[in-house]
């Protein structure tokens, strides 16, 4: 089953016929009229606050920041940062907040379930930019990614599995 959103002036049953036909399928078409609905409304209803760790909350900007003396990380979800509740966000801002890392912090970052295939080959430039006594953190991985990448970055670091959430 396929469903799709059309104009209401668009000439739906001839662009169904004709994706069905170029696929050499059989369509079977029901057309429902959709009500009139604010959808940024609607999909803002879905973000609501979320707590990480400690005193750290990311808040959607159309929320009042439940804890005002918390430190609140005030985002529009869905841009650049997403919505703060993928595990490798939340992972990343729990180890920001258990180590406080002082001086320059690099993040990069490149899409969830992709991250190992450049994460192998930046091994190198990433490794080279740290100051002794720098830490990396890695996430984005998937769990079965995680010994096969902690081999190809022993040559400059020891590193192991600190934290993992849904695989």
């Amino acid at each position: 089953m396929l469903s799709a959103l059309f104009d209401a002036d668009a000439p739906v049953q001839d662009i169904v016929a004709q994706c069905a036909a170029d696929l050499g399928l059989q369509a079977e078409l029901t057309i429902e009229d959709v009500p009139e609905t604010d959808w940024v409304r609607a999909t803002q209803a879905q973000f609501k606050p979320i707590p990480i760790a400690g005193p750290l909350w990311i808040v959607p900007t159309w929320h009042t920041p439940p804890h005002a003396d918390a430190i609140n990380l005030v985002l529009d979800p869905g841009l650049a940062f997403g919505t703060g509740s993928h595990p490798t966000t939340s992972m990343c801002l729990q180890w920001l907040v258990r180590e406080r890392p002082t001086g320059t912090v690099l993040d990069y970052g490149c899409g969830s379930g992709i991250l190992a295939n450049p994460l192998r080959v930046l091994a190198p430039a990433l490794t080279a930019r740290l100051k002794p006594s720098a830490s990396l953190v890695l996430a984005g991985l998937l769990a079965e990614q995680a010994e096969e990448l902690i081999g190809i970055y022993s040559p400059w670091l020891n590193m192991q599995v600190a934290d993992t959430q849904e695989g």
